[in-house]
């Protein structure tokens, strides 16, 4: 079986094991929530068998695109890819699939179920439409030609398995092509760092790992902007971002509650991401949208504009927030 990424090798057995397999806004944080907001968002809403929801902000209206799906993301093409369980008991194999956003047109990716007890999640597709990144986890039964330990995958967007990378997770796409992961995931079981902890770019050509800054502790969820200058992240139970270069770093939100999975608007302007802690009634995860141009972290209060919020419910009930699972996507 021919090696991943051999010009590679040589170089990163230091750091990673491989495996082997075949403009600044206007908008200001005391805005009114939602001025500037626009476009839609897909995220995963909490339930037993997982449900993908679609946010249009023109709207601000939530519906339900398809069942049985979790940790979405937009493809460049406008089709949802996403994570879906597999049709066994237990419920721990997973597809990897796309859909239309009316939920139609199931295309699997990869199933599998093919190898055994093996999970894949966090799906997302390179700009360029070509290639997919998504984490995995190996329970060292069967699947030996996928992967044998736990770390992300690439394959073809055609679902032809590219190959493997231990110890990293969550990978974000460049405009040219490069990844960032972290070293930090939100595994089966919780919180877990695999190798030394920070941020690290594959190159384009995937032949060479860099760290981005230094002594960052525990980041997770990286997301980079659609200009490639900028990544965004959750790091101490907050949002932060530092510039590609890994110069400029900064906090974005702050306060009692703990926010993570930052994505970014298609103009570069807003992060959206999810925020657990009290509110009114109850502790839950709900939606937020805040913006870059910040020069302090964002208190997240409950009363902040930045509450993702359905038009159909009162601005002042806890019930019109919207609530996600693993991951939103934005475009």
């Amino acid at each position: 079986m021919r090696p991943f990424f051999p010009r590679a090798i040589a170089a990163l057995l230091c750091v990673f094991s491989f495996a082997f397999v075949s403009c600044k806004s206007s908008t200001s944080p005391n805005n009114d929530g939602g001025q500037g907001w626009s476009g839609t968002l897909i995220y995963d809403i909490p339930s037993a068998d997982g449900e993908i929801g679609i946010y249009d902000f023109a709207n601000r209206r939530e519906t339900v695109a398809f069942s049985s799906g979790r940790g979405p993301s937009w493809s460049p093409s406008g089709l949802i890819l996403y994570e879906e369980p597999s049709d066994v008991s237990p419920r721990v194999n997973w597809k990897i699939a796309t859909r239309a956003r009316n939920g139609t047109a199931e295309n699997i990716l990869l199933d599998s179920k093919a190898f055994s007890l093996s999970v894949s999640k966090s799906p997302k597709m390179s700009r360029d439409g070509k290639t997919i990144c998504f984490n995995y986890w190996y329970d060292n039964v069967g699947g030996p030609d996928l992967y044998t330990a736990s770390g992300s995958i690439l394959m073809q967007s055609d679902g032809t398995l590219i190959g493997g990378l231990d110890s990293v997770f969550d990978g974000s796409w460049m405009p040219d092509g490069s990844i960032v992961f972290s070293a930090t995931v939100d595994e089966l079981d919780g919180e877990r760092t695999f190798y030394q902890d920070g941020l690290y770019r594959l190159s384009s050509d995937f032949s060479q790992f860099t760290a981005v800054g230094s002594g960052l502790v525990k980041p997770k969820h990286p997301a980079c902007s659609p200009d490639g200058k900028r990544i965004a992240f959750a790091m101490n139970g907050h949002i932060w971002m530092i510039n590609a270069d890994g110069s400029g770093l900064r906090q974005v939100t702050t306060g009692s509650k703990e926010e993570s999975h930052p994505c970014w608007s298609p103009d570069g302007k807003f992060l959206a991401c999810m925020s657990f802690g009290t509110f009114e009634v109850s502790y839950y995860t709900a939606i937020a949208v805040v913006p870059t141009d910040i020069y302090s972290p964002i208190d997240m209060t409950n009363e902040s504009p930045y509450w993702i919020r359905d038009a159909q419910y009162s601005s002042q009930s806890s019930e019109g927030r919207r609530s996600a699972y693993t991951s939103i996507s934005w475009k």
